[in-house]
């Protein structure tokens, strides 16, 4: 069984993974199956998974006492384990975002024409959606899903009336689209940067086009005016104009949201900075070090209150630089705390 790749998802549990998935495979079968009866034995042997008591040999021997030892039924065994951790891996995806069990909750709802709990389901989504504060790709994403499945119930009412779910499908999938290929083209051009090479970036110049001519989508959509300048910044060289625009259109939307993504969203800006000090163009070091202060002073560089060892030495080494002498020890004394024992 070593070297298996059932034993490296397994080593991929944290412990309470493993907990849990205890729990959930009990829900499939008896404590007396087979298959439970293998995952003891690695139970008991884990976090070592190079243990000798998971030798195939020495785990047929435990599971089926004095039968003669054969390999194809340890194989199938594993196989049939896997398949449940498989599905407790899925469970757990499926699990972490309680709006996808809410919007599948309500399919079903409509599905069986149970029109009063559908319409309190709706209701409760919606709810969801309004306390929700950020207005991002995954909302736009969130917001077509749900108008779909309005629009499904109203056509399966076949009632001919006047309805808006229609109308708030179509925008909010615009809304969607329109961003997720920003954003998509912006990771393709910086992607071609960094490794000198060339990806297929399909109608690249009409989705532009599109969007410039469409004031009320760009603007009113905060993520597609956002990745709109990071396009433009990345399209540009040594330009501190769009640099700036770039910069306070960031800033105008860091609500709408999550850290992880302003943390990619701004990661474009730090890297377009040291491509145009690399290239000598001395006036983007200070640009660098004020936009590092201001991810620091909005917390956008923690990740779980961790700072990267790197972004750690860089900053200091671009302060230095700058003769920035008193702010520069005041920041190793302040964030040495942040970076992790592995990296002091």
């Amino acid at each position: 069984m070593h070297n298996s790749k059932l034993l490296a998802l397994f080593s991929s549990l944290s412990e309470k993974e493993f907990k849990e998935f205890e729990k959930f495979l009990l829900f499939q079968t008896e404590n007396t199956s087979y298959a439970y009866q293998l995952f003891y034995i690695i139970k008991n042997a884990a976090p070592d998974f190079s243990n000798k008591a998971l030798a195939k040999e020495l785990v047929f021997n435990k599971i089926y006492g004095k039968e003669a030892f054969k390999d194809v039924k340890v194989r199938e065994l594993m196989s049939v384990l896997r398949k449940h951790l498989d599905n407790f891996l899925i469970y757990l995806e499926h699990n972490k975002d309680d709006y996808y069990n809410n919007l599948a909750l309500l399919k079903q709802y409509r599905k069986r024409n149970l029109d009063a709990l559908f319409a309190q389901q709706m209701k409760h989504i919606q709810n969801l959606q309004e306390e929700d504060p950020f207005i991002n790709i995954e909302r736009y994403k969130r917001d077509y899903l749900l108008a779909d499945e309005k629009n499904n119930f109203f056509e399966q009412q076949q009632i001919i009336t006047h309805d808006e779910a229609i109308g708030q499908k179509n925008e909010s999938f615009d809304k969607y689209y329109f961003s997720a290929k920003l954003r998509t083209l912006c990771e393709i051009i910086n992607r071609e940067k960094i490794l000198n090479a060339t990806y297929s970036k399909s109608i690249e110049e009409e989705i532009i086009q599109v969007i410039s001519q469409n004031k009320s989508l760009n603007f009113d959509t905060p993520a597609v005016h956002c990745y709109f300048e990071i396009f433009h910044l990345l399209k540009s060289g040594n330009d501190i104009g769009q640099f700036s625009k770039t910069l306070n259109t960031l800033n105008r939307y860091q609500k709408s949201f999550t850290d992880a993504e302003l943390k990619s969203m701004y990661a474009y800006l730090l890297n377009y900075c040291v491509q145009e000090v690399n290239k000598g163009n001395a006036e983007f070091t200070e640009k660098l070090i004020e936009l590092q202060k201001l991810l620091l002073q909005n917390k956008i560089l923690l990740e779980n209150g961790a700072l990267s060892h790197i972004s750690y030495r860089n900053i200091v080494a671009i302060a230095i630089k700058l003769k920035e002498y008193t702010w520069t020890e005041k920041f190793i004394e302040d964030y040495k705390s942040h970076i992790t024992d592995q990296h002091k």
